[in-house]
């Protein structure tokens, strides 16, 4: 695996939905998708059917929130029962992803992207994502004592910050995001990570980081 070099996707989606787990009264969306999502949205354009060691980076816009109503079924014994719930959906969605992995796998995901002959879903079955651009890109290690002004929202690893960043001097907000799981007793179990989210335009104060060669700066988790 090569430090200095990554695979970068960039995604668009007219809406789509990023549901929080523990959310029960309303489908609430993640500003962006989590790990897991990401996760599952690569190693299906893989067609791989074990975990692939790789680690990603998670940024991108949107234009705004749209609010559905959406009726569910819940099933209990032989009773059925509905209850409408709200669904909230992210609309005009650019992203971005960076994934660092073995020079095989990156050339192999980059085929299969390039090559895909459907709109892959990413988040809900029905939220299609458009392959607007796979490029493989070189990184570079930067060092300023100049805060860094976010072109993109983005996660950040909450062991990245206490690396790199000064943790005292920063906003964000607080995430516990789903990475992998593992499948106990017929259940699966979660692994997580705490993750930071920085709005575009917000000020980080990191004295080194990564960054592509247009200058989109890279935190990386590894899954």
């Amino acid at each position: 695996m090569s430090a200095n070099s990554a695979l970068r996707v960039k995604l668009y989606q007219q809406t789509a939905c990023y549901k929080k787990p523990m959310a029960q009264k309303a489908k609430e969306t993640y500003p962006l998708p989590p790990y897991s999502t990401v996760k599952g949205f690569l190693h299906y354009v893989l067609g791989a059917n074990e975990l692939i060691p790789m680690e990603i980076s998670i940024q991108g816009t949107h234009e705004g929130k749209l609010f559905d109503l959406q009726t569910h079924h819940f099933y209990k014994s032989k009773e059925v029962t509905t209850m409408p719930m709200h669904v909230h959906m992210l609309k005009e969605i650019s992203l971005i992803f960076h994934v660092r992995a073995e020079q095989g796998v990156l050339e192999q995901l980059q085929t299969a992207l390039e090559n895909i002959n459907e709109a892959p879903s990413l988040g809900r079955r029905e939220d299609l994502a458009v392959i607007e651009d796979v490029k493989l890109v070189t990184l570079n290690e930067r060092h300023t004592k100049e805060i860094i002004t976010l072109k993109n929202d983005l996660y950040i690893p909450r062991h990245c910050i206490v690396d790199r960043l000064d943790y005292m001097n920063y906003k964000g907000i607080s995430y516990r995001l789903n990475t992998v799981y593992q499948v106990k007793q017929g259940i699966r179990t979660w692994e997580t990570v705490q993750t930071q989210y920085f709005r575009k335009g917000e000020g980080l104060n990191s004295p080194q980081y990564m960054e592509d060669e247009n200058g989109h700066i890279v935190f990386f988790h590894a899954l």
